[in-house]
């Protein structure tokens, strides 16, 4: 008889199988738009604390910008990396602690970023781009 798989059977989609089934790559193609969110609203949080202090402290609502670039980021991240609704949910809670944000949105940048690497996508400063 010729060994042959059944049709039938559960594809695999283990990151060491070299194989991504399209939801998976959906979620992580989510994550990855997430790690670029976050990285922004880093960047947003750095430079809101930064005007904040040394031009004038209505520069501090540029913050809030900062928040909603965080919130979103790691709703998708969580949802594309599969993290869990409450460890999400705890995380959005922490986005509202000021200058506790940004260690939280680097814990969370470094978390979806192995992740993404994991599955063989290049991560770098503005994002992660899609394996070849």
């Amino acid at each position: 008889m010729l060994d042959m798989e059944t049709p039938y059977a559960t594809p695999n989609s283990s990151p060491d199988s070299g194989v991504i089934l399209e939801a998976d790559q959906l979620l992580l193609d989510k994550a990855a738009s997430g790690l670029s969110l976050i990285n922004l609203a880093i960047l947003v949080n750095i430079c809101s604390v930064v005007l904040m202090y040394a031009v004038s402290p209505l520069l501090g609502l540029l913050a809030l910008v900062g928040l909603v670039m965080a919130l979103v980021g790691i709703i998708r991240v969580g949802v594309g990396t599969k993290a869990g609704t409450l460890m999400t949910v705890f995380y959005v809670l922490l986005m509202f602690v000021p200058y506790l944000n940004i260690l939280i949105l680097l814990a969370v940048n470094s978390r979806a970023s192995n992740h993404l690497k994991k599955h063989g996508y290049k991560v770098g400063l503005v994002g992660a781009k899609k394996p070849s």
